[in-house]
């Protein structure tokens, strides 16, 4: 069985590819999982990684519109998240789908 992180790659490159079905499993994944990764994200002071240097980036970005409670906050910044990564797989999707059509017209 793949790692997770290669089965969510592959999922991705899916979806990117333009399979509906894939794109599904990924919204639902990430819904599964990504609050988790913002929260402990947003507890780090100093991110080093940049997975956790864009999750500060997007609560920065949105802390105006954030309330105070800390887990709110993390479910915030992982729905914001989380509809960035849907709509650039659809849009690559869209894009193989433009591409291939100009193919076979």
């Amino acid at each position: 069985m793949p790692s997770p992180s290669n089965y969510l790659a592959t999922l991705a490159e899916r979806a990117a590819q333009g399979d509906v079905e894939a794109l599904a499993e990924v919204r639902r994944l990430l819904g599964r999982h990504l609050g988790r990764i913002v929260r402990r994200s947003l507890d780090e002071p100093d991110p080093a990684v940049p997975l956790a240097r864009w999750i500060h980036n997007v609560a920065d970005a949105r802390r105006a519109g954030l309330g105070d409670d800390p887990r709110q906050q993390a479910e915030q910044v992982a729905r914001s998240i989380r509809h960035t990564i849907v709509q650039r797989l659809k849009q690559q999707a869209d894009h193989v789908r433009s591409l291939r059509e100009t193919v076979t017209s």
